[in-house]
């Protein structure tokens, strides 16, 4: 009866010291993780945003004039709003700066790339054409990107508020890192 005992007390500190070095090393893994996607979402947000600068690029001069100045502008804000975003990525204000300003930029190369493919003369040129083709697939990777990295943010998010986690976290004085969400999808509603 002693040795039960005896082995149930050893026990116990020994279980919970292995439940606090998993906590510790999940909480890591996820922060890698979390880390690793959003290093993907900028690196497919770069892409889109080069493509959308080669697709003005390869546009007549003379073609949708405002149209290529506007997307000009938004995407250097876009370019500015996301080297802002990565230089202080757990900053609430700055995600959705960029949120906003990468939605407008999406919107406009939206409203030009229906102006060109209205235009059959311009939608066939061969550079025109590669350009249109490579936005839409850096557009899907960057909305799958985005998605990602938000999945990411709201599982590390739930994972810190859980007991341990929470605990682990404060005997090792590490502080949670805060991700921001990132939606830059239009709303349509209004």
């Amino acid at each position: 009866m002693l040795s039960t005992v005896i082995l149930i007390v050893a026990a116990v500190p020994c279980l919970s010291l292995a439940a606090w070095f998993w906590t510790y090393r999940s909480i890591r893994k996820l922060e890698g993780r979390g880390n690793d996607v959003f290093r993907n979402l900028v690196e497919s947000i770069a892409k889109e945003h080069l493509i959308i600068g080669h697709l003005t690029d390869s546009l007549p001069k003379d073609f949708e004039i405002q149209q290529q100045s506007r997307i000009k502008r938004k995407s250097q804000q876009a370019n500015k709003a996301l080297q802002d975003l990565c230089e202080k990525s757990s900053d609430v204000e700055l995600a959705a700066a960029f949120s906003s300003v990468h939605g407008e930029l999406w919107i406009t190369t939206e409203r030009l790339v229906k102006m060109i493919t209205a235009d059959q003369r311009i939608a066939e040129l061969a550079t025109v054409k590669s350009c249109l083709e490579g936005l839409k697939e850096a557009q899907e990777r960057s909305y799958a990107a985005m998605q990602m990295y938000n999945h990411s943010a709201i599982t590390m998010s739930a994972f810190g508020e859980l007991t341990i986690p929470s605990l682990v976290r404060k005997l090792v004085h590490h502080s949670p890192e805060q991700w921001p969400l990132i939606d830059w999808t239009p709303d349509i509603t209004t």
